[in-house]
């Protein structure tokens, strides 16, 4: 663990710093150079955050099913960056307090609107992993999402969200 260091002492330290290099250049070296130190500001650490596309949500919000809806927040808050989330079935019974049935029948839900897509676990091929959609919500680097959609774009049925079409407008399921 890291000392803190007084503002005090840290200023009076960098004003050594400073002298001493003034000093090294006043003793034959380049006479013409000016030190100054800058502490920087240290800014708070950004609690973690996903981005969600509004417009798509607004459409996804009148179709699903309150339990698909409940899974799929539940979902975002495990989101990973890249946008997967390895959770499974048992543990979001568990957390939300859901039988079975229920579970498994919103998940299909959000797997037929194309909102996520499963992939086996390249650690436990018994368990699933999801990949969201980037058009619904995103966790990372915007640079990332862009390659992303570039990928799906080559499979334009992972890309489709049936209820949008290419122009990006809601249609009516």
């Amino acid at each position: 663990m890291k000392e803190k260091i007084p503002i005090k002492n840290t200023l009076s330290k960098l004003k050594e710093v400073e002298n001493s290099i003034e000093e090294y250049y006043e003793n034959g070296n380049d006479k013409n150079v000016d030190v100054f130190v800058i502490p920087k500001k240290k800014y708070p650490k950004t609690p973690d955050f996903v981005y969600l596309f509004q417009a798509v949500n607004m459409a996804i919000s009148k179709t699903l099913t309150p339990a698909a809806c409940k899974l799929l927040l539940y979902m975002i808050s495990k989101l990973q960056y890249g946008n997967h989330v390895g959770v499974n079935i048992k543990t979001m019974m568990e957390d939300l307090e859901l039988c079975e049935k229920t579970v498994i029948t919103a998940t299909n839900q959000l797997k037929q609107l194309n909102i996520i897509l499963p992939y086996k676990d390249p650690s436990d091929k018994r368990r699933n992993v999801y990949m969201f959609h980037p058009l619904q919500s995103w966790r990372g680097s915007f640079k990332e999402r862009f390659k992303v959609l570039k990928k799906l774009n080559n499979n334009k049925q992972q890309l489709c969200l049936p209820w949008w079409n290419e122009n990006n407008e809601n249609k009516s399921i």
